[in-house]
């Protein structure tokens, strides 16, 4: 028996009066339990790539792990002398406010009041305001990907255009401009950008 014909038709009372249909719901989802074996591949893989490095980055801020170094390969568990550092560090403080203040401006204010403004008054607009704004707005919303894309591509590929840049400088004998200086690390300085 399928949902529609189970589906029982109102039946009328009076003139334009209706009366509630009697017997089971069937508009409300109902959970199987017959379902979770067809699940179980997707919850190995939310488990898997997910949850398993999640978990497993917390307990490697609890130990002194680090990239190169004596505790790379021998790295034992600190405790909370990580998160006690953290939080007294003024960095963290400040990068934190900087990713406050970006989610805030950049999803809540940005992305969610503007376009809730915009599509409020595009309902009255004309047709072509419409189509402007709309194709303003796409193209705003699509720029910043492909911007990052040939970014990335520019500085990863072995014939990209900072490739290119490398290969006109070594051609004339040209010193390198500051900015592929300014994010190299000086010998005896813990940051890259100081």
């Amino acid at each position: 028996m399928s949902i529609a014909n189970s589906l029982q038709a109102p039946a009328v009372i009076a003139a334009g009066a209706t009366e509630p249909p009697s017997g089971k719901r069937l508009d409300r989802v109902r959970f199987s339990w017959a379902s979770i074996p067809l699940l179980l591949p997707a919850i190995a893989l939310l488990v898997a790539l997910f949850v398993g490095p999640v978990i497993y980055s917390f307990y490697l801020g609890f130990t002194n792990l680090e990239l190169i170094g004596p505790t790379s390969q021998h790295y034992s568990v600190t405790g909370m002398t990580n998160l006690t550092r953290l939080i007294h560090d003024s960095v963290f403080h400040q990068s934190l406010y900087l990713t406050l203040f970006f989610v805030l401006g950049s999803a809540v204010i940005g992305s969610t009041l503007v376009g809730l403004l915009l599509a409020v008054a595009m309902q009255n607009a004309l047709g072509v305001a419409r189509a402007v704004i709309g194709g303003i707005v796409i193209v705003c919303f699509v720029m910043p990907p492909i911007v990052v894309a040939l970014a990335w591509y520019a500085a990863a590929t072995s014939h990209g255009t900072y490739t290119g840049f490398s290969a006109i400088r070594l051609e004339t004998s040209l010193p390198p401009p500051r900015w592929w200086w300014s994010a190299r690390r000086t010998p005896g300085t813990s940051r890259a950008f100081r």
